[in-house]
């Protein structure tokens, strides 16, 4: 099946991404040192965009009995081989080429599920901000760069970034102690389109919290146990949380998980702001589109 790269990439770890230079800055310097010079500085297009409230949303949602129909079903399965899953990637440009072609294992896993329904038509790109974060955001990545003294607010309980970004993240590394190892990773947030049918992986004992549908927003929380499991990694003796929030009427999908407890989580969800992206989608990314049926969800599995 056809999945969108979002979908691929939204639980990477933030190091495993290319730091690339950052467009809007680089605009406002151009256009500072044009007017200086005294040329009339050129305009940055902005195209229409639409700023969802999501904070009012999601906490009527959870603060409300579930009751309504779904057209979205979840699926879940364990799996109890000692195997796991394998599937078969194909990434391809733009112009339909195959980049890359591959079998792929994924011998630790323990548990999918996946959201099961028809595709939704693609959308523009979307983005969010955060009006309450546990602590502070890492944000040393192109994706979710902010000035610290600028756009991070300290609150009474926490914290608020003030910027539109693509995804947010608290990883878990001390930039004060050089080599810093992660021994938690506290929260990632993102939001993309969702592709229905695709099977997510997660290679820790899974319990599902929370499987309900309030107004158009379908809410799945999960609980995930790493002690024991056979899987690799720093998060191997933690528990994670995993919140998902899909939006029937569009296909929207909020994706919050960390090694912070779900309460955390649930209040994050209840001060997100989301917007369609008012950014140009990146050129320099060679994968236009992906045929995979599993991907993992794990969080710091890069």
């Amino acid at each position: 099946m056809k999945i969108r790269i979002s979908d691929v990439s939204s639980a990477l770890a933030p190091e495993s991404l290319e730091v690339r230079a950052d467009k809007e800055r680089s605009e406002r310097i151009k256009s500072s040192v044009m007017e200086k010079i005294g040329e009339k500085a050129p305009k940055r297009s902005h195209k229409p965009f639409k700023t969802v409230l999501i904070a009012a949303a999601i906490a009527a949602a959870l603060c409300v009995s579930a009751g309504a129909v779904a057209h979205l079903s979840i699926q879940y399965h364990d799996i109890n081989n000692d195997e796991g899953v394998t599937d078969h990637w194909v990434d391809y440009d733009k112009d339909n080429n195959i980049i890359m072609e591959d079998d792929i294992s994924f011998p630790d896993a323990k548990f999918t599920f996946s959201f099961q329904g028809p595709e939704y038509p693609e959308g523009p790109d979307l983005e969010l901000k955060a009006n309450w974060l546990p602590s502070k955001p890492t944000g040393h990545s192109y994706f979710d760069r902010f000035d610290r003294d600028k756009d991070l607010v300290e609150l009474e309980d926490g914290y608020a970034l003030d910027k539109w970004v693509i995804y947010i993240t608290d990883d878990g590394y001390n930039l004060e102690i050089p080599d810093a190892k992660i021994k938690e990773l506290p929260y990632i947030i993102s939001v993309s389109r969702i592709s229905c049918n695709l099977n997510y992986i997660l290679q820790g004992y899974t319990e599902v919290i929370k499987d309900e549908m309030h107004e158009q927003w379908h809410i799945l929380e999960l609980k995930t146990d790493y002690t024991d499991c056979g899987a690799d990694g720093c998060f191997k003796d933690n528990t994670a949380y995993y919140f998902y929030a899909v939006n029937e009427s569009d296909g929207t999908k909020i994706s919050i998980s960390g090694t912070d407890d779900m309460e955390t989580l649930e209040k994050i969800a209840k001060n997100l702001e989301i917007r369609e992206a008012d950014f140009e989608p990146e050129e320099n990314c060679p994968v236009a589109y992906s045929e995979r049926k599993y991907v993992m969800a794990d969080i710091g599995r890069g």
